[in-house]
C-alpha cells in the first residue's frame, strides 16, 4: 500500500509540472527538436508542441508556437488548418472576438470540404450571434 501511494505521489507531482511547467517543457521541447530533428518530425512535433500549449492553456506561448510554425512553413504546412482552428480557438477564449471571427471565416473560405466544415460554420454562427 506504501508504495502505491507514493506512486501516485509521484505521478501526481509529475502531472502537475507538465501542466504548471508546461512553458518550460515547451522550450525544452522547442529547443532540442530544432537542434536534432529533421522534417517531417521536426514539423510534427512543432504542431504537438502547440497542441501541449493548448491543452495547458497557455495561450501566449501557443500562438508564438503558432506564428513560428506559420512563418516557416506559410501555408504549405501539414497541419496548417488543424492550426487556423486552434488559433481562433485561443483568440476566442482570449476575447479577441473579432480576430476569431476571421480566423473561422478563414478556415470555412481555405478548407470548405472539411470534414468538421459544419460544426466550423456553427462555431462562427454562434460568436457572431453572442457578440
Amino acid at each position: 500500500m506504501k508504495g502505491m501511494a507514493i506512486t501516485a505521489v509521484i505521478i501526481i507531482l509529475m502531472g502537475t509540472y507538465l501542466v504548471l511547467g508546461s512553458d518550460n517543457v515547451s522550450g525544452i521541447i522547442e529547443k532540442y527538436s530544432v537542434e536534432n530533428i529533421k522534417e517531417p518530425g521536426l514539423e510534427k512535433i512543432s504542431f504537438y508542441n502547440i497542441q501541449y500549449m493548448d491543452l495547458t492553456g497557455k495561450s501566449g506561448r501557443c500562438l508564438d508556437l503558432i506564428d513560428k510554425y506559420d512563418k516557416k512553413y506559410e501555408d504549405n504546412g501539414k497541419y496548417a488548418a488543424n492550426l487556423l482552428l486552434i488559433e481562433a480557438g485561443v483568440r476566442e477564449r482570449n476575447m479577441e472576438i473579432s480576430r476569431a471571427r476571421e480566423l473561422y471565416g478563414k478556415y470555412i473560405e481555405k478548407y470548405p470540404d472539411a470534414k468538421d466544415i459544419d460544426n466550423v460554420k456553427e462555431k462562427l454562427k454562434e460568436i457572431k450571434s453572442g457578440f
